[in-house]
């Protein structure tokens, strides 16, 4: 549990216990271990949202391949919950499940996201994004964003495994930050949240990493 358990409120008690109640479960099939949490300053992901903080960290590893999962807490405002009576929840921080990976190349600083409809407009105006002509599908649920543009391209078309999975998922946020990537699909956690972060972070290993 966090340090601070003893003094959270009642529902956040609860949702903490919930949580750790799913990560024993997924101990039934994985490998789980209790590790370090790493640091995160750089990532832009963390810098846009309020009172981020780390509270737990795990290593999920199956046979070769493995992915640091998160437990984090972060102020946003337009979560809308209700608790468990049914009434809404005052506080508007909530625990989330991001997923973490050490990557063996630099991947520079890439950001990749939902694309949105205002995103789609915007482009008919003026190209911001970076598009992958071979990648259609790809380019139509992602938006883009690159320091370096070429590299980024070039980079990500050696993993052509890597369009087919990221194709497979919905709603993530990814983003490359030299040989760490840092991803969440931002939803509150939930068992569901918890397998889709999991099983989104060994294939991302396997695939990044090059692991038969």
């Amino acid at each position: 549990m966090p340090p601070d358990f003893p003094d959270m409120l009642y529902d956040d008690k609860v949702a903490w216990m919930e949580m750790n109640k799913w990560i024993e479960e997924l101990a039934r099939h994985y490998k789980v271990q209790r590790v370090t949490s790493p640091v995160l300053s750089e990532f832009n992901l963390v810098l846009e949202r309020n009172w981020f903080s780390i509270h737990n960290t795990y290593r999920i590893q199956f046979e070769h391949l493995s992915v640091n999962l998160l437990g984090v807490k972060y102020n946003k405002p337009t979560v809308k919950l209700l608790n468990r009576h049914g009434s809404p929840i005052d506080s508007s921080e909530h625990i989330y499940f991001w997923g973490y990976l050490r990557l063996k190349a630099n991947y520079g600083k890439i950001l990749i996201r939902p694309e949105t409809l205002t995103d789609k407009i915007e482009e008919l105006f003026e190209k911001v994004e970076i598009d992958f002509e071979e990648q259609k599908e790809f380019n139509w649920k992602y938006f883009v964003q690159a320091v370096n543009k070429a590299e980024c391209k070039d980079i990500l078309r050696q993993k052509s495994e890597f369009f087919k999975v990221m194709n497979k998922s919905s709603g993530i946020h990814l983003e490359f930050n030299g040989n760490s990537a840092l991803f969440t699909n931002i939803k509150v956690a939930s068992r569901h949240s918890l397998l889709v972060i999991t099983s989104l972070g060994l294939l991302l290993d396997r695939v990044l990493n090059e692991k038969e």
